[in-house]
């Protein structure tokens, strides 16, 4: 019963309790969780067969949430890519977004669709909503001839530059 990782056989509880019993796993190395568990058990123990019980979930919505969702849905494709790695504290396009719009509704006392208007029209004007340019060459558009010239170009001198190996008398030395 402790080495089965069925979830019909006996509780999460019970299994730790005989990994620890049949010295499979040192009471030193018990989980966190073991010792709250075990002083302060459910009402009632979590079996898988126990029906969910009939509690309504309520959606919670904040305001902030349904603006945020409103500028997503409009602003989706002009939107710049957030860096979840960068270091840096730059605040998203989206942050941006809501301190102006929150700004025009306090200070500027207007409604909030003209508010959610006028932060997108700053926001454009920043330059913070535009479309990124890509590196790469446009697949709609065909490349030019000076591309391509300058690619070859490029390709020769770095084949120019590479060494010669004379595999004939590399392992002479």
């Amino acid at each position: 019963m402790a080495g089965s990782r069925l979830e019909k056989i006996g509780t999460i509880f019970t299994r730790a309790t005989g990994l620890i019993r049949s010295k499979a796993v040192q009471y030193e190395d018990r989980p966190v969780w073991y010792d709250v568990y075990k002083h302060f058990p459910p009402t009632l123990q979590p079996k898988y067969d126990r029906p969910a019980p009939d509690t309504p979930i309520r959606n919670i919505f904040y305001l902030e949430d349904q603006i945020r969702a409103k500028f997503h849905k409009q602003m989706g494709r002009l939107l710049p890519n957030s860096n979840l790695y960068d270091t840096d504290a730059r605040e998203t396009a989206t942050k941006r977004f809501l301190d102006v719009y929150y700004k025009h509704l306090n200070e500027k006392q207007m409604s909030s669709d003209e508010a959610f208007q006028s932060a997108i029209d700053i926001l454009k004007a920043e330059k913070v909503l535009s479309k990124p340019k890509s590196k790469s060459t446009d697949a709609s558009k065909p490349p030019t001839d000076e591309s391509i010239l300058s690619s070859f170009q490029q390709a020769k001198s770095k084949s120019e530059e590479s060494v010669e190996v004379d595999l004939k008398n590399i392992f002479k030395e």
